[in-house]
């Protein structure tokens, strides 16, 4: 019985496309890993008004912390992977902050929605919830908030790397990260 419930444990926590499972999570989204943060859909945000509320709300912790901003100015603040609703909605919350953000994108701008089908409606749910940060959410046509997510990207001049995925990332001694990407290291 153990070994049934080990079992169902790990295809839950097992991400669909990766070998290995998801990072643990503690409070305020923070991985095992001391400085290194979780949201999205890898936190298992299950709609775009949690990701989005959960990009938001770790910004509001990180920004708080004393060491949040690096006096180097070789040195970003934060370093996003993932330009999807947690993403972009961490970034403009970081912006706001006065953080140094760079984000990172394997793909396009909300790649996920952008593979929705032609005029498929995208839902704002829950609607008790108003969303949390910048990111403007409202039930609307896929291509309408592309368009409108675009518009907020340019206007709020977001670092966002597109076509750039991440290749590693390690902690180091400094408490720091050195990250690799298929076009930089940061």
């Amino acid at each position: 019985m153990l070994k049934t419930i080990q079992k169902n444990l790990e295809v839950i926590l097992t991400s669909a496309d990766m070998l290995q499972r998801r990072p643990e999570l503690r409070k305020n989204n923070e991985s095992n890993i001391s400085g290194l943060y979780i949201i999205g859909d890898l936190a298992g945000a299950p709609v775009i008004k949690y990701a989005m509320a959960q990009g938001f709300e770790v910004i509001e912790h990180i920004s708080s912390k004393p060491d949040a901003k690096s006096n180097d100015p070789a040195v970003l603040d934060l370093l996003i992977v993932g330009a999807g609703a947690a993403g972009l909605n961490a970034a403009l919350s970081a912006k706001d902050k006065g953080l140094r953000v760079v984000v990172l994108e394997k793909s396009k701008v909300a790649n996920t929605i952008e593979n929705f089908p032609e005029g498929k409606w995208v839902y704002a749910e829950p609607d008790a919830t108003p969303p949390k940060g910048k990111l403007w959410l409202d039930g609307a046509r896929k291509e309408d908030l592309l368009a409108r997510w675009h518009q907020i990207v340019t206007e709020n001049h977001l670092d966002v790397r597109t076509e750039e995925g991440l290749k590693s990332l390690e902690k180091q001694s400094d408490g720091t990260f050195r990250i690799v990407s298929d076009k930089s290291e940061y």
